[in-house]
Parts: structure tokens; C-alpha cells; sequence
């Protein structure tokens, strides 16, 4: 709406933000940085002190999305930018989640606001919360620096949550109480998602456009609410669900028949193990592939009597697969 030249950066990589500093036309006065404090969907946390440098050396304007984090983390659970004081310019946060109201707020720098009232359409046609509600909010807000044990039962939830997923052979992203797992694909994900709910566990079956494309993700929302026998429970449910969804052994079989799954799996950061793919070029055969603690295996689906080909099946795959990470590199770096 604003006519804005919108670059966007990898995840949580500031190297590639840098870059994109760097290569911003000469005409550009200030520009604006927008990012997540906490990223909803895999638990990663903004890196504040790399952001608060960079900020330092290019002169950016930022803002900061901390509607996972008010409440929940940083000093007084006023979110991670508190603990760098002046990082952000601009603080976007939530009266849900944490606090468990609705509506949203704006910490704006002296001025903004009045600016705002005059010229922002979204602001002046909008309708104020009900007083008893701001009066809630006000209440909650003098609640946030006394809970500060609820936080770090909060804290504790996430590291045993993360920890017994580890050792029962699921992958996690993340390092706070957002409990990121991926499944390598989006029907998996929903099934996951369904066999959780009806045993009592809510889990959000993430996909597509919320996670990349053929991704998926199953999202954890922990609470200081959660007792360590919920979580152990429910780590324990889903490792059952988990070893049916891909085999008692840890293995799956899948079949190579289209670029989505290969994008698929290549997503998911599957590596064909060489000694054992090179004894299954053969129609029929299945290739072992390993993705973090997984192991998977995938079947070479049959194409008749021609000799070959399983063999050129395998190499257009790896053809594929190495063509999508030249892409990707090459969109990166531009």
C-alpha cells in the first residue's frame, strides 16, 4: 500500500539481512526492518544483541513483533527487545496469548502516535476496546513483573518437553516454550495432528502457506499450566504415533515419483546415504535416507524390465535436488 520496495532475508539470518543492506539503492533514506522477537512457527528467537549491532552500523528503522514473547520472556516478561534496551524502534504486541484478552498494541517512538491519529486510515476508522477491557489490560499489565516463577516453570516446561522428544527420536526446532516438530510432509502432519486430538492433545497441524511448501510442522504450545506428567504423556503419545506414521524401526518407505516429494524431502534436509543407495539403483529396491535422528527408506518404484531404470530414476532425483539448492543459493545471494 505504501509503494515500498519489499526485499525480504532467510530466516534468522543475519549475514543475508546484512547483504541486503548492503546492495539498498543509494536513494534509500532509512530503511525499515520488520522481524519477530519469537517466529511462531518453529520457536526460533530473534538474535537481539546481532540485530541491536546491526541496527547501530546501518541505521535502520526497526520493528519488532513480540506477540510471542510479552509475558513469557525477557526481564518482567515485557518480551526479548528488554533485555537490549533502545534496540527496537517500533514494538508490536498482543493483549491475546500470554495475557488472554484480545486486541493489539503499538509501542511507538514520541510523535508516532499523533501521526498515526491524523493519516493512518486503519486508526482513525477503528473502534476503541471496551473501558472494562482496558481496564483489565492495565491490571494485567501490573501483573507481568510478578511472575516471574510462572516464567521459569514456563522455561523448565520447554527444556523437559524438548529433551524427552530428543530422546525418543523426534526433531524439534526452537529453543523456548513454542515446540516445533517437523514431519517431512503435509498429510502426514494432518494425520498427526487428528490421532493427537482424538487422544486428547491439541497440536497445531501446520501447512502450507503457514510452513513452506510440502513442509509441515507439528506446533506446541506450552503453558506454566502444563504438569511434567501431561508432557511426559503426551511425548510419549506422540513417539507411539510417530513409530506408526513411519514404521516401527524408525523408517519409512517412500516412492519418488514426483518433484513435489523430492522438494519434499530435500526440505526436510533428507541425505541419501551413499553406500546403501548405490546398491539400489535397481527397480524395486529401496534407498535409505537419513533426516536428523530419522531413518528413512525409500522405494525405487518399479518401471518395467528396463535395466536402468531405477538407476536413472535415482539420478534425475539428484539431478533435481541439486538444481533446487542452486536456486535457492542463487536467490539468496541476489
Amino acid at each position: 500500500m505504501g509503494k515500498a520496495d519489499v526485499r525480504t532475508y532467510a530466516h534468522a539470518d543475519y549475514g543475508h539481512l546484512e547483504r541486503r543492506l548492503v546492495s539498498a539503492p543509494p536513494a534509500t533514506v532509512q530503511p525499515l526492518v520488520m522481524t519477530e522477537s519469537l517466529f511462531s512457527m518453529d520457536g526460533t528467537e530473534l538474535d537481539v544483541s546481532r540485530m541491536a549491532e546491526l541496527r547501530s552500523k546501518y541505521g535502520f528503522f526497526l520493528m519488532v513483533d513480540e506477540a510471542h514473547a510479552v509475558g513469557a520472556l525477557g526481564p518482567g516478561g515485557r518480551g526479548l527487545c528488554a533485555g537490549v534496551p533502545g534496540t527496537a524502534d517500533i514494538v508490536l504486541g498482543t493483549f491475546g496469548k500470554s495475557l488472554g484478552l484480545f486486541g493489539s498494541f503499538l509501542l511507538l517512538p514520541k510523535g508516532f502516535a499523533a501521526f498515526f491519529e491524523s493519516l493512518s486510515s486503519a486508526v482513525m476508522h477503528s473502534t476503541a476496546m471496551p473501558p472494562a477491557h482496558a481496564a483489565a489490560v492495565l491490571k494485567l499489565l501490573e501483573r507481568l513483573p510478578l511472575l516471574d516463577a510462572e516464567r521459569a516453570r514456563l522455561r523448565d516446561n520447554a527444556v523437559f518437553f524438548r529433551a524427552r522428544l530428543c530422546e525418543l527420536g523426534i526433531p524439534t526446532r526452537g529453543t523456548a516454550h513454542i515446540v516445533a516438530v517437523p514431519t517431512g510432509g503435509e498429510a502426514r502432519t494432518t494425520h498427526l495432528g487428528e490421532q493427537l486430538a482424538e487422544r486428547g492433545v491439541l497440536a497445531l497441524a501446520a501447512r502450507y502457506p503457514t510452513v513452506p511448501y510440502v513442509d509441515g510442522v507439528l506446533r506446541f504450545g506450552l503453558t506454566a499450566l502444563h504438569t511434567q506428567g501431561m508432557l511426559e504423556r503426551t511425548a510419549r503419545l506422540l513417539a507411539d504415533l510417530w513409530g506408526e506414521a513411519y514404521g516401527g524401526d524408525g523408517c519409512f518407505s517412500i516412492r519418488f515419483t514426483k518433484n513435489e516429494r523430492i522438494l519434499q524431502y530435500y526440505n526436510a534436509g533428507m541425505t541419501i546415504l551413499g553406500n546403501e543407495a548405490a546398491g539400489a539403483c535397481k527397480p524395486g529396491r529401496r534407498v535409505r535416507v537419513r533426516h536428523g535422528k530419522l531413518c528413512m527408506a525409500a522405494s525405487l518404484p518399479e518401471r518395467g524390465n528396463e535395466p536402468h531404470s531405477g538407476y536413472l530414476l535415482l539420478l534425475g532425483e539428484a539431478f533435481f535436488m541439486l538444481w533446487t539448492t542452486f536456486s535457492r543459493c542463487r536467490n539468496m545471494a541476489s
